[in-house]
């Protein structure tokens, strides 16, 4: 889960990128939703730095926004997706957010939300997928608990969001 650290965003580049107000991102970082991996603003006159990762997650805030789904609902997703990161790097060579589902042939990943509250990562790698997850967003913001498995879980649940994480990842 190596962040590169050669690559550094300001709150100005990444409102630049992602075409949004800069008052929207700070709101994420308020509200804990998205935590700086290179320097939290500790007073008056200091700067957030962001990585490539934090712009992903930013990305992936704002698509779920469009949803209206609330960014208190949002956060938990956050810490899970990289709780997910450290597990899909034990079992894919090299995985690191967003670089991983950029690259060439891509890792694809989406994350699917069934009954609104219960997440579902679908990956698939070198032609398998596997779908992890049946985490209660309400109680878990790990992935203790989780189940893998080769068939989908989630087409009997009575309502789905899917969000490909793959599509944000290489609009960036």
């Amino acid at each position: 889960m190596a962040v590169n650290e050669k690559v550094v965003y300001t709150l100005q580049e990444i409102e630049k990128k992602l075409k949004v107000e800069q008052h929207r991102l700070i709101h994420f970082c308020e509200k804990g939703v998205i935590t700086p991996d290179f320097g939290d603003a500790t007073g008056r006159g200091t700067m957030r730095r962001f990585s490539e990762r934090n712009l992903f997650e930013f990305a992936l805030a704002l698509e779920l926004r469009r949803f209206s789904l609330p960014v208190a609902y949002i956060a938990p997703i956050m810490k899970v997706l990289r709780a997910f990161e450290s597990y899909a790097a034990k079992e894919i060579e090299v995985f690191t957010l967003p670089r991983s589902l950029q690259n060439k042939p891509a890792v694809k990943l989406s994350i699917v939300i069934v009954d609104g509250k219960n997440l579902f990562f679908i990956l698939r790698y070198k032609g398998e997928t596997s779908y992890i997850g049946g985490l209660d967003l309400e109680a878990s913001h790990s992935l203790r608990g989780t189940r893998v498995s080769h068939e989908d879980p989630t087409h009997s649940f009575t309502s789905r969001l899917e969000v490909d994480l793959t599509k944000i990842a290489q609009s960036i």
